[in-house]
């Protein structure tokens, strides 16, 4: 278990490093040409109609909707499970997964595109990366990863391909909506699976440690009612 810590823990920073270059690198500045690239095709795909149903999709995958399903996926696995263990791995993910997309914003500072090619509802904090899609897919892959454990082959699959397309899905919405880059939505899933390599064996090692100390409490000596001292073994 510990080499599975390193090399999961050691592919998250070095996503991490990388997303966090980028930030650096764009810092306080505008698009990237892919960026300009993919926004100048996206805008050509706009219509009154298709705006109205991407806007109400996109209540779907809020930050606060995500905070949602990551509640009630957590109480699904906890009542499956009769245990905390992948609830407890599935919501410090996803809360790993707005942090860090949270610093990385403020450390990027980078603007919004511009509000000619945003259309909905007008969006002006920080873009980079996107809360959206990384929220979304933070809960996506950690679900998608912790079914897989006790899922056949056939299932399996399915868990994956129902998280790739999610994924897919929030990142072509943010970019219809003019709202964010394409390197804003990239690095976002980037930030996702970080925080799954690196949150989901950490939480794992942790809890069984601490559910090993717990069955391997050292004796104890109390006193027992009629005075006499009673070795007490704990469970």
């Amino acid at each position: 278990m510990s080499s599975y810590i390193r090399v999961s823990g050691g592919l998250a920073l070095v996503l991490v490093l990388v997303v966090a270059g980028v930030a650096l690198r764009i810092s306080g500045g505008g698009p990237l040409p892919i960026d300009t690239m993919i926004m100048s095709a996206t805008t050509r795909l706009h219509t009154p109609h298709r705006t109205s149903v991407v806007d109400v999709a996109m209540q779907v995958f809020s930050p606060f909707a995500v905070a949602v399903w990551t509640a009630l996926a957590a109480i699904i696995l906890l009542v499956r499970d009769a245990s905390v263990l992948r609830a407890v791995m599935l919501v410090a993910t996803v809360a790993s997964a707005g942090a860090l997309c949270a610093t990385l914003k403020v450390l990027a500072a980078r603007p919004r595109p511009p509000v000619i090619d945003q259309v909905g509802v007008l969006e002006t904090t920080y873009s980079f990366p996107s809360g959206h899609v990384a929220g979304t897919a933070a809960l996506v892959v950690a679900v998608a990863s912790l079914g897989a454990r006790s899922a056949g082959g056939s299932a399996r699959a399915a868990l994956w391909v129902c998280a790739i397309v999610a994924v897919v899905f929030v990142c072509a919405m943010r970019l219809y909506l003019g709202v964010h880059w394409i390197s804003d939505v990239v690095a976002a899933v980037v930030v996702a699976c970080a925080a799954t390599l690196l949150v989901l064996p950490v939480v794992e090692v942790a809890m069984a440690e601490w559910t090993s100390r717990r069955g391997h409490c050292p004796n104890q000596t109390r006193t027992s009612p009629r005075g006499d001292n009673t070795h007490v073994a704990s469970n």
